[in-house]
């Protein structure tokens, strides 16, 4: 439920910033003008691996956004990431937000967002930023955003801010 929760907020805020009505494209999935949001799966002909190694079985991030030709992973995670000793991801959820990337980011940054209840603490977030590494001439970049049900949802506004200026 969080993640259509995150999903649905996220149409609803781009949708405002561009002042744009979305078309529904089946199977859960928005265009929004440039901007192409499909929830819990992507289309075959975006994977460059694992569809392909799989016998056409197609990827399921939580949301896939395509904005301007650039694919973003978008991953909802309803748990809080401020606590004294945060746990982040488990080390599955990791590698495979790591494989979405690889699999539909075709630009030079692959990018992710990981939407929680809270943010991890500013020096964490920061620790996490300053060791992005790069991989054979690609950026790996995760972002951290509060989507908390709880509260008003700014963080969603927050996705789309990033989606869209990214």
């Amino acid at each position: 439920m969080y993640e259509l929760y995150v999903y649905a907020h996220t149409v609803r805020c781009i949708v405002k910033h561009l002042n744009a009505k979305p078309k529904y494209l089946g199977r859960l999935s928005i265009g929004i003008d440039a901007t192409r949001l499909y929830f819990n799966r992507y289309p075959k002909k975006l994977s460059r691996i694992i569809t392909h190694i799989t016998k056409g079985k197609t990827p399921r991030p939580d949301i896939l956004a395509i904005v301007d030709g650039r694919s973003i992973v978008i991953d909802a995670k309803y748990r809080r990431f401020d606590s004294e000793k945060p746990r982040l991801l488990r080390l599955s959820d990791a590698e495979r937000i790591a494989a979405y990337m690889l699999d539909a980011c075709k630009d030079t940054v692959f990018r992710a967002i990981i939407a929680g209840l809270s943010k991890p603490p500013q020096q964490l977030l920061e620790r996490i930023i300053s060791k992005a590494i790069t991989l054979n001439g690609k950026r790996m970049r995760v972002d951290f955003v509060e989507v908390n049900p709880d509260m008003e949802p700014e963080g969603v506004d927050d996705i789309a801010n990033y989606l869209l200026q990214s």
